[in-house]
């Protein structure tokens, strides 16, 4: 039973990862999931999920690999069975935001694009009509995912679920209440600092008050234009370039990763990895539009790339394709945040005296740990009700009080991610000051330009996916999970 439902679980990834690329990368304005679900059904179905379970109870403690590699299928069956009642809705939310657009200037933009035009609007004002379009092309949309959120819920039920908080915790292995005290005790922790440092860049930056800031503002106070000559878009590739390359890895040769930065009309500007074929076909996609919020993304789903591209071909599927979702983002954040130091900023940006910068940075990730930390408690609070209209309110008042910006309430089922991915980011946000605590320890504070830090990481890569994150964490010696090294950073960063 196992040898064949593998092999029909690989093709089933590489079929919607490549439909995923595909639609998101602009080459397809259809997304169409539906026609791949109903090509794999029988993976997902409750007979699978049956003999999937009935497969892992018969399987003795003692053989820990194969424990796990059914337990990953049967994670993957109960997900796919969840999006499987959902798939026609899925698609139609993804096909309405792919074909929608606002209004601006006399012009068209695609709903996709306004997101950049948001980001680079200097005035105030303008930036909250744009702001309020792309709201009602988001509002148009709320009906079909208030129904698809219903059905998720019922489907855990139907699976035998006491609720979806209560699945999720058992597909992942996450006490979510046990993890949201400790991010919520960090909201409290860094209350002071963040007030102080995010009110005055609001007034440096967009002469707007702290009483008045909207979310509408959070792309533009970052957008830091004053930097762009450290950052031009035609440099970014270099860029990527030259930082892997410290770790002993060279892109040119890497022809299983290929970088995607063509621009296309329809064209998501958020950047993404789809790992099509792990690990012989990895996309690493890239809408570039300036600035350092380019090299951010980049080096983000840039460590993506790399966890899936040197994943062994010898995994079982299920270790290159499911597993725990913190993981690969640990890889992504650590090379990410080398904005946020100063010797990779003056040794591969070119920035002499990055200490402004690097502060700027870190308040740029306090504001989205702060924000996650109150989505995780938005989602925890709805999930647990199970009342979906309520959440508006729960969305708005969460999310100002944990970012000081004014949310509103039309985005409350768009701004969310299914699963608790919250807390996969915030796990990862943690376990990835550690790593790099202890990859500077063992190999300096430069060790980005360490070929041994390097054969470590890809030593951790080849492994894909087959430990969860605190698994791996554990086993480099960087200890058990906690947020007390994310707020030291901060405290001693922003003070």
């Amino acid at each position: 039973m196992l040898t064949e439902y593998r092999r029909e679980y690989t093709e089933f990834n590489e079929s919607i990862t490549r439909e995923h690329y595909l639609h998101y990368s602009g080459q397809k304005t259809e997304y169409e999931l539906e026609r791949i679900y109903d090509r794999y059904s029988d993976l997902f179905t409750r007979q699978a999920i049956g003999d999937l379970q009935r497969e892992y109870d018969g399987i003795s403690p003692d053989f820990d690999n194969d424990r796990k590699g059914v337990r990953h299928l049967l994670t993957f069956a109960k997900e796919n069975f969840l999006e499987a009642q959902t798939k026609q809705l899925t698609a139609e939310i993804a096909e309405h935001e792919a074909t929608s657009h606002i209004y601006w200037e006399g012009r068209e933009v695609p709903f996709h694009r306004s997101a950049i035009l948001l980001r680079n609007e200097p005035d105030a004002g303008r930036r909250r009509q744009i702001y309020e379009r792309r709201l009602r092309v988001i509002e148009g949309s709320n009906d079909l995912r208030t129904e698809r959120l219903q059905k998720i819920y019922d489907s855990a039920a139907d699976l035998g679920h006491k609720s979806y908080v209560e699945m999720c915790q058992d597909l992942y292995g996450v006490d979510y209440a046990t993890l949201n005290e400790k991010w919520q005790a960090f909201l409290n922790a860094t209350d002071e600092v963040y007030t102080i440092r995010v009110r005055e860049q609001l007034l440096r930056e967009l002469k707007v008050g702290l009483e008045n800031a909207h979310r509408a503002d959070v792309g533009s106070l970052m957008r830091l234009t004053r930097f762009d000559q450290y950052f031009p878009k035609d440099r970014l590739v270099e860029m990527y370039r030259e930082t892997v390359s410290g770790l002993g890895i060279d892109i040119e040769k890497q022809k299983n990763i290929r970088i995607d930065s063509a621009e296309r009309p329809q064209k998501n500007p958020r950047a993404f990895c789809a790992p099509v074929e792990v690990p012989a076909e990895v996309m690493l996609v890239i809408l570039p539009s300036g600035g350092q919020t380019d090299y951010q993304t980049f080096l983000h789903e840039g460590g993506h790339a790399q966890h899936f591209g040197f994943a062994s071909s010898s995994l079982r599927p299920e270790f290159r394709y499911s597993g725990d979702r913190a993981l690969s983002e640990i890889y992504a954040f650590l090379l990410q945040y080398l904005i946020t130091d100063a010797e990779w900023l003056r040794s591969v940006v070119g920035m002499p005296e990055p200490e402004e910068f690097v502060r700027l940075m870190l308040l740029d990730k306090l504001l989205l740990l702060r924000r996650y930390a109150g989505k995780l408690d938005y989602e925890l609070k709805l999930h647990s009700s199970g009342n979906i209209p309520a959440g508006s309110r729960y969305y708005v008042d969460t999310l100002t009080q944990a970012t000081l910006f004014q949310y509103e309430p039309e985005e409350f089922l768009a701004d969310m991610d299914d699963g608790f991915y919250s807390a996969d980011y915030l796990r990862a946000w943690a376990f990835e000051v550690m790593l790099r605590d202890y990859l500077r320890t063992k190999f300096g504070r430069t060790w980005w330009q360490s070929k041994r830090a390097g054969d470590l990481l890809k030593e951790i890569w080849n492994t894909g996916n087959r430990y969860r994150a605190d698994e791996i964490i554990e086993q480099v010696g960087a200890g058990k999970l906690s947020t007390e090294p994310v707020t030291d950073e901060f405290i001693q960063g922003l003070r």
